[in-house]
């Protein structure tokens, strides 16, 4: 009865395994509806290497502060990608082309995306403590667009309203120290935003200066220029890329946008594809050639390993796949590959040494436990010193291998055990099926006994009452 149970259980095992490949690769249209499945593979966000996306170049007509034009891209490089990742583009490349342009290569993009043109709509941003009116034209300016570190559109939890949040960078710390030392001299408690010009038209919010800080929220104002934008998540990306653009020159203009094919080229992902299914295809052929019905097994679990994996990759929002991520899923496979291998080898190890097959099976993967964990542990914890140092395009390299050690971990020591418990049922006793030899001059082990150094010492002890008894008797 057990030996047929586990023959049932393993046949479902197989077919929901096949019915997990199909799910990862195969996109269909689902039923009853107008949806279309992708499948997983599908489903994970590509980089600009392996599908493309949009290239624009803007012309720059002057510096800020005075400095060239050149100088004043390479040191805004950051804050232009920091803004364009707030749409959501799995990939932004951000480079100077020339003296006085800038080249943004969005990946997961169209031609027509408002972000490429609201980044052309700069507006200066200037900050005061006098509010100008009809009868009040100027006023000293204490913070400048220049002075903006980045600038993102979010939600104001303790306004319970949609706002903009401005982090300055360290000129504009300074500055606003200074602005409230002023402020503490004329009893002045509200700094004024204005956006695009400094003239009341251009008023953009009013912000307590115990609450400028970096850091700050801007809700818009009902009375100002952009009234209502609290409520309007579009207005206000679009207001955070007017900042930006303004803050790095008062003159950007947008001169084309053009789609661009994969860095790779067009047919990379086919070519990767047919690579990696030949090595997946060789390495199970390998592992059933080498155990037997063990490797099956070992090949039953990989494939479980594929599906959970792939699950993972398109299931997390931040990873987009590039070349070095899908590097980083090969190694990870063969990290799961090496680990049930070494889960296999103890337990041939174990056979060896004339254990039973049952007990082969317990000893070998108790003597992997250890080696497998210990390794997978150093794994995860060189791919989180990657991600951390490591430049953007390899950080997908990172994290793929950190959570493809995670699920090997699962497979090898949790699912592979089950598949071992469910099959011992099926066949317990030929050896051969399993690749499992042993010398012709090691017996079998017929039972393992563990007794405790009390027992030990018990059982001495008797044996010497006894022999002290017979030597007596015969006396």
């Amino acid at each position: 009865m057990l030996k047929k149970n586990s023959i049932v259980s393993f046949v479902l095992l197989f077919i929901i395994a096949i019915l997990g490949i199909l799910l990862c690769v195969c996109p269909f249209a689902v039923p009853a509806s107008t949806n279309n499945y992708n499948g997983f593979i599908f489903a994970i966000d590509k980089g600009l290497d392996l599908k493309g996306g949009v290239s624009a170049i803007y012309q720059v007509e002057s510096g800020s502060n005075g400095q060239s034009i050149s100088t004043t891209i390479d040191q805004n490089i950051t804050k232009i990608e920091d803004i364009f990742s707030i749409t959501g583009y799995s990939e932004i490349v951000v480079e100077r082309q020339g003296e006085d342009k800038i080249r943004i290569l969005a990946s997961n993009a169209n031609e027509t995306d408002a972000s490429f043109v609201n980044f052309a709509n700069g507006k200066k941003l200037y900050v005061t403590l006098e509010k100008l009116s009809d009868t009040v034209t100027d006023a000293t300016t204490y913070i400048t667009g220049e002075d903006i570190a980045k600038a993102e559109p979010t939600y104001n939890y303790d306004t319970s309203a949609y706002a903009i949040k401005l982090f300055f960078n360290q000129f504009g710390k300074d500055s606003i120290a200074k602005m409230k030392d002023d402020a503490s001299l004329t009893k002045k408690t509200t700094a004024h935003f204005y956006l695009g010009e400094l003239s009341s038209d251009s008023f953009w919010a009013e912000v307590s200066l115990d609450d400028l800080k970096n850091g700050v929220y801007i809700n818009a104002s009902s009375e100002g220029a952009y009234s209502g934008s609290t409520s309007n998540t579009s207005t206000l990306t679009e207001m955070a890329y007017s900042i930006i653009s303004g803050s790095i020159s008062e003159d950007i203009s947008l001169i084309q946008t053009s789609p661009i094919s994969a860095i790779l080229g067009k047919n990379i992902l086919l070519f990767i594809g047919i690579a990696t299914l030949i090595i997946v295809v060789l390495s199970l052929i390998f592992m059933f050639i080498r155990y037997g019905s063990l490797g099956l097994l070992g090949i039953l679990a990989n494939l479980y390993f594929i599906i959970i994996f792939l699950f993972l990759m398109q299931s997390i929002p931040f990873i987009t796949l590039n070349l070095a991520g899908v590097f980083g899923c090969l190694i990870a496979y063969f990290i799961s590959l090496i680990a049930i291998a070494i889960v296999f080898e103890k337990i041939k190890e174990e056979y060896a040494l004339g254990k039973k097959i049952h007990l082969s099976c317990k000893g070998g993967q108790k003597k992997a436990l250890w080696p497998i964990f210990d390794s997978h542990v150093m794994i995860m914890l060189a791919s989180i010193f990657v991600w951390i140092f490591a430049p953007y395009s390899m950080k997908c390299f990172a994290i793929t291998i950190f959570f493809g050690s995670i699920v090997s971990l699962f497979i090898s020591l949790a699912l592979l055990r089950w598949f071992i418990k469910l099959y011992l049922p099926i066949n317990s006793t030929k050896a051969y099926k399993m690749h499992l030899y042993r010398d012709s001059k090691v017996k079998e082990i017929k039972e393992e006994k563990i007794v405790n150094k009390d027992e030990e010492n018990l059982n001495l002890t008797q044996d010497l009452d006894i022999a002290h008894f017979n030597e007596g008797g015969d006396n």
